[in-house]
């Protein structure tokens, strides 16, 4: 399934009749700068405008803005790095990122309490990339 039938099916009502929040056409921010990244919120994020390494970072687990899952579909010319929020892991890494290569279809799941997983200290995502 191509990225822009993914996005016409979230936009529609969501995927298998699950509606999600969707945000179509952003950019990211900087490149590699967790600091300055552009918010990915809501569920779903469609990007299409990046710098080479742009950057996104995903709500806090701490603050409770997080949802369960975000997904981040890159249809832009350049990878993106999505950023864990400051202060919170990805994959078990403080600060941590993932990279999700041009075409790309990155799925983040939230961790409250990675620490009762097995995992590290604290809130985690955990992530994978289609490509």
């Amino acid at each position: 399934m191509s990225n822009a039938t993914l996005s016409a099916r979230y936009a529609f009502g969501g995927l298998g009749g699950w509606p999600m929040p969707f945000m179509d056409n952003i950019g990211t921010g900087p490149a590699s700068a967790q600091g300055t990244a552009v918010l990915a919120t809501p569920t779903v994020v469609r990007v299409t405008k990046s710098v080479a390494s742009g950057s996104l970072i995903l709500p806090s687990i701490l603050t409770n803005e997080a949802d369960p899952m975000t997904i981040v579909i890159n249809d832009s010319g350049q990878t993106v790095l999505v950023y864990a929020a400051k202060g919170e892991s990805m994959d078990g890494s403080l600060n941590g990122n993932r990279s999700v290569a041009t075409g790309g279809v990155a799925f983040f799941l939230r961790v409250r309490d990675a620490e009762a997983v097995g995992g590290g200290a604290g809130p985690d995502w955990r992530s994978n990339v289609i490509t």
